[in-house]
């Protein structure tokens, strides 16, 4: 009897193994952050943060429900509605769940991804679709963290809809981290001249916190909360305050030393001498957005931390 029960129980217990292997996208808590600048004369740095807050149901479907925060100001600009099959993981739009990441998928299969489109025929007037393509599936590598990063390329027979809307002629995606450039893919027909790339890109759960590559050489951690309103050094004897800030920002140092803060693209964007006590920073000219801030005191002791101008 205990043979028979052992059978029985043994292909529920494989296939929860099965389950629980596969990566979960989107677990309860997770954040996404991106910035992003917009074009013109006068450009201006913006920032979104993304969190995986809650479960529903929709059509039948375990579901989450992820909403994407504006500027720190407590907005929600956009809502995702998302489910995993396994490997598979769908958006809700249109009353429907397109296919939006395969990570079951193997190098030569040919997968159709399904992208959200805006097009704009009267500003600000405009009119939703959604846009289908056939991607194949040319390599997949694992980073450190163990995420696999899949790179597909959009097949001939759909370059028109590439070239015609401006679909991705390379879409990279990664476990847990979502589209390459911001969390989800999404597309328009106004012509973009400037360089609007998204200048940072982190991901954080319980289990990872992740910066993308070409933002980790500032050294900045994924340590993106934007709640704190005086942000502590592991060394006491620095504080910088208030954080985030619109004017204004003060810098606290018992020993000293110099401050540089630098931009997105990695440029110094202000250098200054450091005294003894509080000093005064004005924010004024800077665009909004997340800025790198590396203070070195006389010690020659160099401590990192980022700052958000709103």
């Amino acid at each position: 009897m205990k043979k028979i029960l052992l059978l029985i129980i043994a292909p529920f217990v494989f296939y929860a193994w099965q389950v629980n292997a596969q990566t979960e996208f989107a677990p309860l808590g997770a954040e996404w952050y991106y910035t992003y600048t917009t074009e013109g004369e006068n450009p201006v740095n913006h920032y979104n943060q993304i969190i995986s807050e809650q479960d529903t149901i929709v059509e039948g479907s375990n579901c989450r429900i992820l909403r994407q925060y504006y500027d720190g100001l407590g907005i929600v600009n956009k809502k995702y509605i998302l489910k995993q099959e396994q490997g598979k993981v769908y958006y809700y739009h249109q009353e429907r769940f397109n296919l939006l990441f395969d990570f079951e998928t193997k190098v030569n299969d040919i997968v159709e991804f399904t992208f959200k489109f805006r097009k704009y025929e009267f500003y600000p007037m405009y009119v939703d679709t959604i846009l289908s393509a056939k991607y194949e599936v040319e390599e997949i590598t694992t980073d450190i963290q163990n995420l696999k990063t899949f790179k597909t390329k959009i097949l001939n027979e759909d370059r028109l809809n590439e070239d015609k809307y401006g679909l991705p002629y390379v879409y990279h995606y990664s476990e847990k981290i979502g589209f390459e450039v911001e969390f989800m893919p999404e597309f328009d027909n106004i012509y973009h001249t400037g360089d609007t790339h998204q200048g940072l890109r982190c991901y954080s759960d319980t289990d990872l916190s992740f910066a993308s590559s070409w933002w980790s050489y500032t050294s900045l951690p994924c340590d993106y909360s934007i709640t704190t309103s005086i942000n502590t050094l592991k060394n006491e004897t620095v504080r910088i305050y208030s954080n985030p800030c619109s004017n204004n920002v003060f810098v606290y140092t018992s020993n000293g030393g110099n401050i540089k803060i630098v931009d997105f693209l990695g440029k110094i964007v202000y250098y200054s001498e450091l005294f003894d006590g509080v000093n005064e920073i004005s924010m004024d000219h800077f665009l909004k957005g997340i800025y790198l801030v590396k203070i070195q005191n006389k010690g020659t002791s160099i401590q990192t931390l980022k700052i958000v101008k709103l």
